[in-house]
């Protein structure tokens, strides 16, 4: 090279061959273009400078995808000499004239952020498109609901409505029999009556000795403990009895588990892990082999009983609802007059009522919502006269604590007879005391007089009325017809759980309280 070329080393000069040959042609110069792309060097992005071992140059990007094709021993695409990955290195040669590119990267990554952005707005807007869709289908069907409530409304007598302070109707009377002591530690919150046995299933603490938490089965006629069974580890929620006649119970927790239990030994017979605290159970009355759950999040999940066994029985066989709210009441329609297509499921939180209706054509649960204006405390079901007892506590809405006994009614908005609107209908109203510290459970319940007369009764728990306590209410005339002379409990204890059964001769209500079973016959 002689002193009137430039001083800059090209990079012909630094890729030249040992032979003295060139590397590339004179149409496709190596100074400016790699061997491998044939595009031009740039200072930065995936064609910029970088070097093997040998000496020659290619694009980084082309160098290492030459690297990942190859087969065998990676070699270098000009001379054949072997390098390995580690060994590329990102060049700079002087004299080597590369093309800016800086401005169009960024060009290039300015294009692609807004494409993104196109989509996402684009996917955005689709959503919003199926949102308005379903709240237009939604409101349509309100609407049609509305009318059909209207004329329900037009073609039903005002509802009656009767405070706490009407005179008392003294026909029947609530007369104290019994009290039984369950739990000195006042661990007692839910009860089932089985009447197929004559026993009480009461909720406790185990004793000392055992931790966790128990069971107790508590003979009626005699009044006696007659055995008890250590189930859960964290306090029980329900009980239910299985309505086949079956020595059986249901227990859930906020274990997270849901347990069967069989009531002749005292022994838990199946379990299942539901995974999150269980607040609610149920029996499907029609075919006992399907329990439900409610959940602490507000899941109502059916159940199996027959997969418990395998490796499938801690999943559910079918996610009903998801009420995001704990349920705060669980129970199965099954007046013997419905048919088994208009039986279903009534969920309740505080603030939401879903039914789910079993359908038969498609074999899945419609779900149907029940409008209820107040904050559900609990609802109570009567199947022998197919009324429900809705119990609401004192809120912004209502001072008192108020009560709503009524039927659930089906219109239909088609000749289809699937395309059935259900909706609560209110027969009585009536109001309670302005208190209520806990999420007790009033009870509904039909009995009859000497005249095979029936009287469907509501008895109430007034937290308020120390001194009064449990309060019956005939839904037939609307007036409260007794009250319990003495009072329930004491001041610092309150009645958790209520249900009645007719014995021989005589109607009796018990009452649970924090340790006391109360026995009450009703005369």
């Amino acid at each position: 090279m002689d002193n009137s070329s430039s001083s800059e080393e090209t990079l012909d000069n630094i890729c030249e061959e040992p032979g003295g040959s060139k590397c590339c042609s004179d149409k496709e110069d190596e100074a400016d273009n790699c061997v491998i792309c044939f595009e031009p060097f740039t200072s930065s992005g995936t064609r910029k400078i970088a070097c093997i071992p040998c000496g020659h140059i290619f694009c980084h990007q082309c160098i290492l995808k030459w690297f990942s094709e190859s087969v065998g021993q990676r070699r270098c695409p000009t001379c054949k000499r072997a390098f390995r990955k580690r060994e590329i290195r990102v060049h700079y040669c002087r004299g080597v004239k590369v093309i800016d590119n800086s401005e169009i990267e960024e060009a290039k990554e300015r294009v692609d952020f807004l494409l993104k952005k196109e989509r996402s707005l684009e996917m955005q807007l689709g959503r919003q498109l199926e949102l308005t869709q379903q709240l237009q289908n939604q409101n349509e069907f309100l609407s049609q609901t509305v009318e059909i409530l209207k004329e329900q409304l037009r073609n039903t007598p005002n509802v009656v409505k009767a405070s706490s302070s009407d005179s008392v109707n003294r026909t029947l009377r609530l007369f104290l029999k019994n009290t039984v002591t369950v739990a000195s530690d006042n661990s007692c919150r839910v009860m089932a009556y089985n009447p197929f046995i004559a026993c009480l299933f009461v909720s406790c603490k185990s004793q000392p000795f055992f931790a966790g938490f128990s069971v107790v089965k508590l003979d009626v006629q005699s009044g006696k403990p007659v055995g008890s069974i250590a189930c859960h580890s964290g306090p029980v929620r329900d009980v239910r009895i299985c309505p086949d006649g079956y020595a059986t119970f249901l227990t859930c927790s906020m274990d997270r588990n849901l347990k069967l239990c069989d009531s002749r030994n005292m022994q838990t017979a199946q379990s299942i892990c539901v995974g999150e605290p269980v607040w609610n159970c149920c029996w499907n009355a029609s075919h006992s082999q399907f329990v439900y759950v409610g959940t602490q999040a507000g899941k109502v999940r059916m159940y199996d009983l027959r997969m418990i066994c395998n490796q499938q029985g801690n999943q559910p066989l079918r996610d009903i609802s998801n009420m995001q709210k704990p349920v705060v009441s669980l129970h199965w329609m099954h007046h013997p007059s419905r048919p088994e297509n208009r039986q279903g499921l009534m969920a309740s939180t505080v603030s939401d009522c879903e039914l789910n209706m079993w359908s038969a054509s498609d074999n899945s649960f419609r779900c149907h919502n029940i409008f209820f204006n107040g904050r559900v405390t609990s609802i109570q079901f009567d199947n022998m006269s197919d009324h429900f007892l809705a119990s609401f506590g004192p809120s912004a809405t209502f001072k008192n604590c108020h009560y709503l006994f009524g039927e659930i009614v089906e219109n239909f908005i088609a000749s289809d007879r699937e395309s059935a609107v259900y909706a609560a209908s209110a027969i009585r109203q009536f109001d309670g005391g302005k208190k209520q510290t806990v999420l007790n459970r009033n009870c509904l319940f039909t009995i009859y007089d000497e005249h095979s007369q029936s009287s469907t009764l509501a008895a109430i728990y007034d937290e308020e009325s120390q001194n009064v306590g449990i309060q019956l209410w005939d839904m037939n005339t609307n007036r409260k017809c007794c009250q319990s002379d003495d009072a329930v409990c004491s001041s610092d204890d309150v009645v958790f759980d209520m249900c009645a059964t007719t014995l021989p001769n005589e109607a009796v209500l018990f009452a649970l309280t924090r340790s006391n079973v109360l026995f009450y016959r009703i005369i």
